[in-house]
């Protein structure tokens, strides 16, 4: 049977094995805190159908998440890495859980692994919602488009992400503070990408950069580089989607010091080159 979250939740579950993709609907039933975690040899998505939480947190080795409304709460993570976290539900809460093996193909006949290379957390994305629950209607009708259906939603999530969805999300508070966060967050949004060094936002929030760095790294999970960088692949993605510049060009507005850096970097992240992405995301 493949993997399934391990969790310490009260809850109600549907499950259909269609081979290379297992698809589970789940609905907590209960409000009391819990803990969760995920981690195996399938690819996993997981779309959040309803619910809220009180608080609670989800985490990747890339990044970490507070935020509290479930619905429209997209977790994409390849297979062989590990998501955990804790949740105290404020009302049910039920999700549409995916899980994929290594030879699932996406539609169009891309492999499933040079789409989704790396853990992601998205939030609101409500365009998902109403496709997820049609999927759980037609899991409950054993519907013979099931498979298709679910090929077609799997590669929307994955191939229409929005130029920011490549980027680490942005906490809601930690050891930073809210302040300093909010301030982070409004330099980098009015600032070119690339533009923006790590002694820059250490001087924004009136601190050491030794000492900024590791508070950094305890309130986004990542390095201030890393954080940096991430910004300015999602950067470079949306202008890779959205017009037709030279790499070289695109690698001088994100901040790259030549095209085959930016190249290197941008196939490191993705799993596909700049040329590849700009292709399969048209």
């Amino acid at each position: 049977m493949a993997e399934a979250f391990s969790s310490t939740w009260r809850a109600e579950s549907q499950r259909l094995d269609l081979g290379a993709c297992v698809v589970e609907v789940v609905t907590t039933k209960s409000l009391s805190r819990h803990r969760f975690s995920y981690e195996g040899e399938r690819a996993m998505i997981a779309i959040g159908l309803a619910g809220e939480r009180a608080g609670g947190e989800t985490r990747t080795r890339f990044a970490s998440s507070s935020h509290r409304a479930l619905e429209g709460y997209v977790m994409a993570l390849p297979a062989g890495e590990r998501l955990e976290g804790w949740s105290e539900p404020a009302t049910r809460c039920s999700w549409l859980i995916l899980y994929l093996s290594p030879e699932y193909a996406l539609a169009g006949g891309l492999a499933l692994n040079s789409l989704l290379n790396r853990p992601y957390i998205r939030t609101n994305a409500f365009e998902f919602v109403l496709l997820a629950r049609r999927a759980q209607i037609l899991m409950a009708r054993r519907a013979p488009g099931l498979e298709a259906y679910l090929q077609s939603l799997v590669s929307l999530i994955l191939l229409g992400e929005d130029d920011d969805a490549a980027a680490l999300p942005d906490p809601i508070d930690g050891p930073l503070g809210k302040r300093r966060i909010a301030k982070i967050r409004r330099h980098i949004e009015t600032h070119a990408p690339g533009s923006v060094s790590v002694s820059d936002l250490a001087d924004l929030v009136a601190m050491s950069t030794d000492g900024f760095i590791r508070l950094f790294r305890r309130t986004y999970g990542v390095t201030p580089h890393q954080y940096l960088l991430s910004k300015r692949l999602a950067a470079a993605g949306g202008l890779l989607r959205q017009t037709d510049h030279a790499l070289t060009r695109i690698a001088m507005e994100t901040g790259f010091a030549s095209s085959s850096h930016f190249s290197a970097a941008f196939r490191n992240e993705f799993g596909l080159t700049p040329t590849d992405y700009r292709r399969a995301r048209r």
